[in-house]
């Protein structure tokens, strides 16, 4: 039994915003359950100033290739950032690409987990406050999916 898209696949994006942004204040939640249940999930993350969104999607065909993509929008610039690695600045006057020479992200997550697995270390990384974090926020997310409204964190 799987936690569906939410707990699978988008608890990644969940923890990347926490990490960065902290807890938000309040999150709006809605999905899809099509083709399975729980398999898409598009969501609003309400802080004080700012309103990030994040989707995660399992609908999509099986030969269809992963990616996965970030998009941050500034006051005068855009950065996205994607599987292969790179990050792209964009402003009104010039494009700038910038290649992670750290390696795959995700295989680097791996890694580190197995280390710390097998070596009984503690991560330095991902904190177990964290990871509860941002599983209660993916809880949160899912009750607003539910209730079909912006729930408090």
């Amino acid at each position: 039994q799987s936690g569906g898209c939410p707990l699978d696949f988008h608890c990644h994006d969940v923890d990347i915003i926490n990490h960065i942004f902290g807890m938000p204040d309040a999150v709006y939640t809605f999905g899809t359950n099509d083709k399975a249940d729980l398999e898409s999930v598009f969501s609003r993350f309400y802080y004080p100033d700012m309103v990030i969104t994040a989707k995660a999607d399992w609908s999509f065909p099986q030969k269809f290739p992963f990616f996965a993509e970030t998009l941050v929008v500034f006051e005068r610039a855009v950065v996205k950032t994607n599987s292969d690695e790179t990050m792209t600045i964009f402003t009104d006057n010039e494009i700038e690409h910038i290649k992670n020479d750290s390696g795959d992200t995700f295989k680097n997550e791996l890694s580190h987990f197995i280390e710390c697995a097998v070596s009984g270390k503690k991560s330095t990384v991902s904190t177990p406050k964290s990871v509860r974090n941002s599983v209660y926020i993916v809880s949160r997310e899912l009750k607003s999916m539910r209730e079909d409204k912006k729930i408090p964190i």
